[in-house]
């Protein structure tokens, strides 16, 4: 599937907007050359990243990629960004970014708008439609390409056709030349998901692809291969992706929408793969937070016990006992998952009410798009004790689909619910403009391990690629740290890899995937991970950063620092940290893997050294624990935390 591509003339292109970031690094030009078609590049350190592309989009009403006049172009409007995260990489963002609009007519005389974002981390744009008021428009195609040199690679993963459970943005990244076919992994391809991370170069920035818009006033986009070698091209979601919803409701493959209307941003995020984890632009374009009173919302860990006993038999003493593991470890919430009406759910959420525990309750898609029908369920799950939703098996990117997540998001923090997504669209800023958003699958997570016999093989390597892409789109639901080996399966990651993810991954609600036999059979160290390890981060840093090999990363809850890696390669890694910005910690607790028996090792120093050296095992991981000190006047020595002055234990 793609589109025809209009060859533009560099030689002949009038530049008509050209923004660039506060640094002046990152720079979006748009120009529109002798026959009025758009385009535009993005250039780093005046060196072209993503190469003249076009740009328009094709409406019901008329052409707007070709025969357009400029109209006029606003001028640079710094825009400060200051706003709260429940959840990602730190939780309060405070960016600049440069802002400015072309306006162009087309040869009937309407009008289109260009808005060009440039920050530090990367360039943004999007379509929008200002007048006339209240006309409704209708896009046929949007004519968004990406262009780069055909030497470029990528991780990237497949778009599923339509199916009962597809597309759900769940499957592996894979290592691909740009302009290789879709993969036929999990489900019949119909083309590439965003994010899609991108090398053009093997020396130069990568690039990251994605999408940010209000959900529900367009329908969920991603790639297709372009004409030309080298690029891509953004494409709607399929007229029959509607297997989940009920058979009464109208869904069109066309977005739609009355004027004033903006058009998604297409985010471009650039640099080094590392610059990403930590990146916030594809909320930095979002719209504001639609919640007045956030004072309820409370990101947070839960237990869950569908995965250590998913064929049952779901009764009270089932809910009741993953209740009292998350009160023993302090956990925010439990869900009551699939079975849960096996139970009485006034009773198992009364239980866990008593405990200090959220109680967060299975849904289903289908009951969201009827309002009434919807607000009697929420009310029905309010009224039980419920904290929040996980509804399940959207498997559309309809726009019809994407405005039931949005009416479903509205009205539960009417009732102040939470809500987490699963069988969904990868999250597009929406986490920002509804807070009660903590969380959203759209990821290949720990169940995997029943449905798909690749995932032990591939699972160590796709948590390397996730904090680069999947995760910096918006929180995940990977449900994350398994240890109990499962049916016909068995792990091949380390116990210490398992220990790292929950702090690799953000995620507004962490849903441990292990049950209390497993997780009270860990070491002291290690339960201190679970139990102070928040859901929610103040601070972020990406210390290492290999797509696909290796991340550290280190995150920070009020004075205390987690610092987590992971290895996803067959062989070891040698790691060397620079630990000199944490030295007025008071203890470092290093919980690793043994090389040779597998199991834990725990060393705690006395101080922080300013180096700190591991080989980490294949497949393996690590988890340091650094305490803030009482005297932040001791320096740091250089020393090994395996030699003499550290406790082996």
């Amino acid at each position: 599937m793609a589109c025809c591509f209009v060859a533009i003339s560099c030689a002949t292109a009038e530049t008509v907007l050209e923004v660039a970031s506060p640094d002046g690094r990152v720079a979006l030009a748009v120009s529109l050359d002798d026959d009025g078609a758009p385009s535009y590049t993005v250039s780093y350190d005046g060196k072209s990243v993503v190469r003249r592309s076009q740009l328009g989009v094709v409406c019901a009403d008329g052409d707007y990629s070709r025969g357009l006049r400029r109209i006029d172009c606003s001028d640079v409007v710094v825009d400060r960004q200051r706003y709260e995260l429940w959840t990602g990489p730190t939780s309060r963002i405070d960016h600049l970014r440069h802002r400015k609009t072309v306006r162009f007519a087309n040869a009937d005389g309407n009008e289109v708008l260009i808005d060009g974002v440039a920050s530090d981390e990367g360039a943004a744009f999007r379509y929008r439609f200002e007048k006339p008021t209240g006309e409704r428009r209708e896009v046929l195609r949007e004519r968004t390409f990406f262009r780069f040199t055909t030497r470029a690679k990528g991780w990237l993963t497949p778009y599923h056709a339509a199916g009962e459970h597809t597309p759900n943005d769940e499957d592996y990244f894979f290592r691909v030349a740009v302009g290789d076919p879709p993969i036929e992994s999990r489900a019949k391809p119909a083309g590439w998901a965003m994010p899609a991370l991108i090398e053009p170069s093997t020396s130069g920035p990568a690039v990251l692809l994605c999408e940010s818009g209000d959900v529900g006033d367009f329908c969920g986009s991603h790639l297709v291969n372009g004409a030309e070698p080298g690029s891509y091209e953004i494409a709607f979601a399929a007229a029959d992706e509607t297997h989940q919803a009920p058979k009464s409701v109208p869904f069109s493959a066309t977005p739609a929408s009355t004027t004033p209307w903006a058009l998604p941003w297409r985010v471009i995020l650039v640099g080094e793969p590392r610059d990403f984890v930590t990146a916030t632009l594809v909320t930095d374009v979002a719209s504001p937070s639609r919640i007045s009173d956030t004072s309820w919302i409370k990101p947070g860990r839960a237990s869950w016990g569908w995965l250590s006993q998913h064929e049952g038999p779901y009764r009270r003493e089932f809910f009741d006992k993953f209740t009292d593991l998350a009160a023993e470890y302090g956990w925010e919430y439990t869900t009551f998952d699939g079975g849960w009406w096996n139970a009485d759910l006034q009773e198992i959420s009364q239980h866990a009410r008593q405990r200090g525990v959220r109680p967060l309750v299975w849904m289903y898609s289908g009951d969201c798009y009827d309002g009434q029908h919807r607000r009697e369920k929420l009310d029905h799950y309010k009224a039980c004790g419920a904290a929040g939703v996980k509804i399940d098996f959207w498997a559309t990117q309809l726009q019809h689909g994407m405005q039931a997540i949005r009416d479903t998001l509205q009205d539960a923090a009417e009732r102040e619910l939470v809500v987490v997504l699963h069988g969904c669209p990868t999250p597009r800023g929406w986490h920002r403009t509804w807070p009660n958003l903590l969380s959203c699958e759209a990821v290949l997570g720990m169940e995997s391990y029943i449905y798909d016999n690749r995932y032990p093989e591939k699972v160590a390597e796709l948590n390397c690629v996730l904090p680069f892409t999947r995760n910096v789109a918006g929180p995940m639901d990977a449900t994350p740290l398994r240890l109990a080996p499962l049916v016909g399966t068995q792990r091949t990651t380390t116990v210490a890899h398992e220990l790292a993810t929950p702090i690799v991954f953000t995620s507004g609600v962490i849903h441990y995937a292990d049950g209390p036999e497993a997780y009270n059979a860990l070491p002291a160290a290690a339960q201190t991970v679970l139990r102070e390890a928040p859901a929610q981060w103040d601070e972020s840093r990406c210390l290492v950063g290999e797509p696909g090999k290796r991340v550290v990363v280190a995150r920070r809850s009020g004075d205390d620092w987690f610092i987590a890696g992971l290895n996803g390669q067959d062989q070891h890694s040698e790691v060397e940290l620079d630990l000199s910005p944490y030295a007025d910690a008071r203890t470092l607790v290093a919980i690793t893997d043994d090389a040779e028996s597998g199991q834990f090792e725990i060393v705690e120093a006395p101080a922080v050294p300013a180096k700190w050296r591991y080989k980490v095992p294949a497949r393996g991981g690590f988890v340091l624990l650094l305490n803030r000190r009482d005297d932040q006047s001791t320096a740091a020595a250089e020393v090994d935390p395996m030699g003499s002055g550290a406790t082996k234990r």
